[in-house]
């Protein structure tokens, strides 16, 4: 790739629809970036289930928001597609990971001539909770800790989880069979990742684990199964691999799906997901690092 002598260092293009926590903690990561801002009019049309909503907050609102917190940052409002050029004048664009940044690196920075590097890094807001020890609530019937192969299908899983807004919880699941992994996703919100920051989260209103069908979030096991579906993919005989124990809900799913094994990572068993899973004869596999 060729490097434009006369480049910036780095730039954080974003599209904002609401300034939360977790684009501040991205914007303060890298104190020396110049911020581009791409104006809403780019997806309005693309993202039409989120537009009704994101209104509230213009991009020129969100431009006035980011002068008064950075006063002394480089703010580009990118507002029409003669102005991508601008972006080949960076050696480096940081993007967020999510539906929205894909979307613009996919139609919108592709389109500079000299594309400069790109590196996607994290808006998730992490709220801490607690993390409950699995050996205290589960009973596995084995535990792998160096099987190449099955580290490899968990760090599917892991990846997917870090691709999830959700800020309560981000979680994985992968599907393998025959050695091979059919499919991966991490839980989202539907009809889109943004629906949690413009109508709230309803789990706000509960406890960690009560009241779990109350969410506007698909879960991850539901998400790779949903996949498997849509893609005529049988599941008879597969192996799922979680990055978090599956919620009683999701067990009904996988107890009913073919999946013959489970292998997990972290976390704890609800009222009679473990006892559901045993009882369709699944194997409760724990992956040790």
């Amino acid at each position: 790739m060729a490097t434009n002598p006369t480049a910036h260092n780095q730039a954080i293009v974003l599209y904002i629809p609401v300034l939360h926590q977790g684009y501040l903690n991205l914007l303060t990561k890298y104190p020396e970036a110049e911020l581009v801002v791409v104006d809403k009019k780019f997806v309005e049309g693309e993202f039409k289930s989120i537009l009704k909503d994101i209104r509230a907050l213009s991009t020129e609102l969100i431009l006035q928001q980011l002068r008064s917190l950075f006063p002394d940052r480089v703010l580009i409002h990118l507002q029409a597609e003669a102005d991508l050029a601008q972006l080949a004048d960076y050696q480096e664009l940081i993007m967020a990971e999510d539906e929205i940044s894909d979307w613009l690196e996919k139609n919108l920075v592709a389109k500079v001539t000299t594309a400069p590097k790109i590196t996607h890094d994290s808006i998730f807001l992490r709220w801490s909770l607690a993390k409950t020890k699995q050996q205290q609530d589960i009973n596995p019937d084995g535990e792998v800790t160096r099987d190449e192969l099955h580290q490899q299908f968990m760090g599917s899983a892991v990846a997917a989880s870090q691709r999830s807004a959700d800020w309560w919880r981000q979680t994985g699941a992968a599907i393998a069979k025959d050695g091979q992994l059919l499919v991966s996703a991490g839980n989202r919100h539907a009809p889109s990742d943004q629906q949690q920051y413009f109508l709230g989260d309803p789990r706000a209103n509960y406890s960690r684990g009560a009241d779990i069908e109350m969410s506007t979030s698909l879960h991850a096991e539901g998400a790779v199964i949903a996949h498997a579906a849509a893609q005529g993919i049988s599941l008879r005989g597969a192996d799922l691999y979680v990055t978090t124990f599956p919620c009683p809900y999701c067990a009904r799913i996988i107890a009913y799906s073919g999946i013959k094994r489970l292998f997990y990572k972290d976390g704890y068993s609800v009222l009679d997901g473990e006892g559901l899973l045993r009882a369709s004869g699944i194997e409760i596999i724990r992956v040790a690092e």
